[in-house]
């Protein structure tokens, strides 16, 4: 969906350089996605230590050493997850660079010829997009993380599960904080651009105009900027934080 949205809807309307500057994002962002398999630490507390690399002093390796004394899991079912989540992790970092870039090339002040009513809605309809689907991302890639966290603690005895499970919460809400805050950096440049043109866009329009006179510009023009508007896009940038605690909530009606 990144993908798609990146190079066949946001990025080829800015130019062969934001689409190269996309590719780069992409093998970037695989990149990171790989390395931070290898260097995090909270991954090594309530999880495994590496992937594809079995430690029976991590927690995750160790409870499916115990329950594979009676069939319930199988090492050859942890190297699946284990391939899962590093792929996941790679794929989701991808996805959230390339829609940084396409907010990059969003966030780019508008000449005055680009600031007539269809440039505008275009630049919006992109911003909209882009928030939409790197917010998906990141609250599906807490969703995920909250899962692989909480493997170790759902194949513990319960007398043991407990501390596991709640630095795996803690976890998952660290990652989900580090993902918001890095939706609010990338996002609120385009937000405050796109947001600041279309004002400008209705002053060049109707120069010496009264404010009401531009809100009904803005109206008729379908660039209306209200308050739901304001209030979408920060629960767009909050979602990724309040995944964790919700799903720990959710956790906790379930019986047994």
């Amino acid at each position: 969906g990144a993908l798609v949205l990146g190079f066949g809807v946001i990025l080829p309307q800015y130019g062969r350089g934001a689409v190269f500057c996309g590719a780069i994002g992409v093998v970037a962002g695989v990149g990171i996605g790989l390395v931070e398999q290898h260097n995090n630490p909270i991954r090594r507390l309530v999880a495994d230590c590496l992937p594809g690399a079995a430690d029976p002093r991590c927690p995750l390796d160790l409870a499916v050493l115990r329950a594979g004394e009676v069939g319930t899991f199988s090492a050859a079912h942890l190297e699946h997850i284990r391939l899962l989540t590093h792929w996941n992790s790679a794929v989701s970092v991808a996805g959230v660079v390339l829609m940084a870039v396409c907010f990059l090339f969003i966030s780019r002040g508008a000449s005055r010829a680009e600031l007539a009513p269809a440039p505008l809605r275009q630049r919006r309809v992109h911003l909209g997009f882009a928030l939409a689907m790197a917010g998906l991302i990141l609250v599906l890639s807490v969703a995920t993380t909250h899962g692989f966290y909480h493997l170790s603690a759902s194949l513990m005895a319960p007398a043991s599960a407990g501390l596991v499970a709640g630095l795996a919460s803690a976890g998952t809400t660290y990652w989900g904080a580090a993902y918001s805050t890095v939706l609010i950096v990338v996002a609120t440049p385009a937000v405050i651009s796109v947001f600041r043109d279309i004002r400008r866009g209705a002053e060049v329009a109707l120069p010496g105009a009264s404010w009401e006179e531009h809100e009904a510009w803005h109206r008729r023009h379908g660039l209306s900027l209200e308050l739901r508007d304001s209030i979408g896009v920060a629960l767009t940038m909050m979602t990724p934080v309040l995944t964790g605690p919700a799903l720990d909530a959710i956790q906790s009606l379930v019986p047994g």
